[in-house]
């Protein structure tokens, strides 16, 4: 199957999703509309919040996860995965107000756009939480809502609360990180595996697979968690290379906060002990917003080697096992396509 053709199907996937990220979104309206006519303004800013951009990635390997394992019913998994991504928004509301961002998907965040009248920062912070915690009941809604026994739905229920409790509190270990600067790789590592990298991709795939009656398979498994760790090797390097204009976020973010990551962690192997102790001086001082010194530092050390020859490993073996392993063809170029444009992806 050529590259077009597997991007085809691909668009065709996220029509979907986002036709029934409509359709709830819609059904909440009108819900509140009967309660709070009032905010109007606020479900319409949601809305658009949602709908305006976003890859689905999600969604789409919730979708390919339970069709690998003999799933059939397009609708209710379309519902599911519109679910995962409501959830996702969600996490990203909430993620912006922590980080202080001021721009995600090339417009302003949600706590910036409430940002208005008397009181605006502390209006535009309550406002976005508000709706994160709403966006969040609207997943769990999907996925209650969607046609599956009880029993299946029960499972599936119990992944996504397990995964949404791992993000919460991957994210706290990451605030209890900032301005930290001796914590072992392994904290930093877990943190980030449990804020970003396990949701994004194997739980996806596992509430796929749960879906369609069974558990993922050890293959999948392997490659859902190399694949969480290559996007977040991604993140961190996206994060201390690329501009605003790039990714359509706040640049060098994790910088500005002090929060120390597993690739910078990695760079102190290289760097001699009077740049690790300017890099370490950097994270742990406050209101520092000067990135550019530090920035050409790390890529003059070659961050960017360093964390390319590491995503590069784990690619090839994802590749690998998904060329080895038994399975529909379709599903497999589906996957391979997706990782391979989640892994390496300049934005």
């Amino acid at each position: 199957m050529r590259e077009q053709a597997i991007q085809s199907q691909l668009d065709v996937r996220v029509d979907r999703i986002n036709r029934k990220l409509q359709e709830e979104l819609r059904r909440s309206e009108q819900l509140l509309a009967t309660i709070a006519p009032e905010l109007e303004d606020i479900v319409s800013t949601e809305a658009e919040f949602v709908l305006g951009g976003g890859k689905r990635i999600r969604g789409l390997l919730l979708q390919i996860g339970y069709e690998w394992h003999g799933g059939t019913g397009k609708a209710a998994i379309d519902r599911v995965a519109a679910g995962i991504e409501l959830m996702h928004a969600a996490v990203l509301a909430h993620d912006d107000i922590i980080d202080r961002d001021t721009h995600r998907r090339g417009r302003a965040t949600l706590h910036k756009v409430f940002a208005n009248g008397a009181h605006a920062e502390q209006r535009g912070r309550s406002f976005a939480l508000l709706v994160g915690d709403h966006l969040a009941t609207l997943g769990y809604s999907a996925l209650l809502r969607a046609s599956f026994d009880l029993e299946t739905k029960d499972r599936a229920l119990a992944v996504f609360h397990e995964e949404s409790l791992k993000t919460g509190m991957g994210a706290a270990l990451e605030v209890d990180a900032t301005r930290r600067t001796s914590l072992p790789q392994e904290r930093l590592e877990r943190a980030e595996r449990l804020k970003t990298a396990s949701y994004t991709t194997l739980a996806p795939l596992r509430i796929g697979a749960i879906l369609a009656g069974t558990t993922l398979s050890e293959t999948l498994t392997k490659v859902a968690t190399l694949a969480g760790e290559a996007f977040q090797l991604r993140d961190d390097l996206l994060g201390l290379t690329a501009t605003q204009s790039q990714t359509g976020k706040t640049a060098f973010s994790d910088l500005r906060e002090g929060r120390d990551t597993p690739l910078l962690h990695m760079m102190r192997h290289v760097l001699s002990a009077a740049e690790q102790r300017e890099l370490s001086a950097f994270l742990s001082e406050e209101g520092r917003e000067d990135t550019n010194k530090i920035v050409a530092l790390l890529q003059r050390r070659g961050v960017e080697q360093l964390a390319e020859t590491e995503i590069e490993k784990k690619w090839n073996v994802i590749e690998e096992l998904l060329e080895q392993t038994k399975g529909n063809n379709v599903q497999k170029r589906l996957l391979l396509h997706l990782v391979r444009r989640l892994v390496y992806r300049d934005a």
